[in-house]
């Protein structure tokens, strides 16, 4: 069932039972105060090339990046560390896809169940609005669309009310401060604090 027919007090119930799951497997989110992002183009005579850590720049810098059908040369290589904001789920058994997005765009985030191995029932407990780290390499999917191959998921913040829909469009309504970037836990959990478990003195 679609999460906008089902009443909100029920939702945020579900979050709370998924945050207090990824609590007792040793994941708080909200105990993470820093997360660090980065993304280079690993060429193969083994030099590296900086690139800006956003969805529009790692998704131009696979498109430069991209072997040619002409070309014997051994590809190059875009490795990522990005977060953003869950903006579309699909949940499907051993294999995942999500879109996240950051204060450039949004990029597709594809989770395998064989390539996360523990960290994947970390998937299972995902919803709308969650912000993640995705650890992984770029590549392009059988549709064409450039993506991340995560190969390591950290939930950065957990949203326990559901994002708000647009009226009569049923899509996410998300904004992204400017400036958040990947200072993420401080800013984006101050409105949790509730759920936060209080900290021995």
């Amino acid at each position: 069932m679609e999460e906008h027919l089902i009443p909100e007090d029920e939702l945020i119930q579900v979050r709370v039972e998924k945050l207090e799951k990824m609590r007792a497997m040793g994941k708080d989110p909200f105990a993470i105060e820093k997360y660090s992002t980065y993304a280079r183009i690993e060429h193969p005579d083994g030099t590296s090339e900086k690139v800006n850590p956003h969805s529009e720049d790692v998704i131009s810098a696979y498109e430069k990046a991209e072997p040619k059908e002409s070309s014997e040369q051994p590809p190059a290589r875009v490795v990522v560390n990005l977060a953003g904001r869950i903006v579309s789920l699909r949940l499907m058994g051993k294999a995942s896809f999500a879109h996240i997005q950051d204060r450039k765009g949004k990029v597709q985030v594809y989770m395998k169940a064989d390539d996360l191995a523990e960290q994947y029932e970390m998937v299972k407990l995902l919803d709308l609005g969650d912000f993640i780290g995705v650890k992984g390499y770029m590549f392009r999917t059988r549709t064409g669309e450039i993506s991340v191959h995560a190969e390591e998921l950290t939930v950065l913040s957990k949203s326990i009310r559901p994002i708000p829909l647009r009226q009569g469009k049923g899509r996410p309504a998300l904004v992204w401060a400017a400036g958040c970037r990947a200072k993420i836990p401080a800013e984006i959990c101050r409105p949790y604090h509730q759920y936060r478990k209080p900290r021995n003195i």
